[in-house]
């Protein structure tokens, strides 16, 4: 079995409502990483052992994006951070597409959860975006061959 993997076909975009779509450039290390938020079953044990399997009706999950420093990525999402001074909650399509293969995860209505923190130090570092997806649809699929 041979496997196929290009870090430079891994696409991923955000775009604001009523804004232009922001394409992820520059990725860093570890640089997409999208979670559930909690998990899909939760078993309830009774006292005399009897397992009832709760469906959890929460499918939310948070993807974080790392960025290298440099970035125009970083200056592109600024403005989409949401503001409570401003009563304004930023939502928009965030997409990501393994090119060479089947893993997909969207969500129409995403938004920023929080600003990158900022480091400097002896090397490059990144900035790490967190988006919340209250809808997503998620695909984690093979290389497609």
């Amino acid at each position: 079995m041979s496997l196929q993997y290009n870090v430079k076909r891994i696409t991923g975009s955000f775009q604001p409502d009523g804004g232009p779509s922001i394409q992820f450039k520059g990725y860093m290390g570890d640089f997409i990483d999208i979670d559930s938020s909690e998990d899909a079953v939760n078993a309830h044990v009774s006292e005399d052992g009897t397992v009832t399997a709760v469906l959890n009706a929460n499918e939310c999950a948070i993807a974080t994006v790392n960025i290298v420093q440099g970035s125009e990525t970083n200056d592109d999402l600024n403005p989409y951070v949401s503001s409570s001074k401003k009563n304004k909650l930023y939502k928009g399509v965030l997409t990501f597409r393994d090119l060479n293969g089947n893993t997909v995860a969207t969500d129409p209505g995403a938004w920023i959860v929080r600003r990158s923190k900022i480091t400097f130090g002896g090397e490059v570092k990144g900035r790490e975006w967190k988006f919340f997806m209250p809808n997503p649809d998620i695909t984690a699929g093979g290389d497609g061959s």
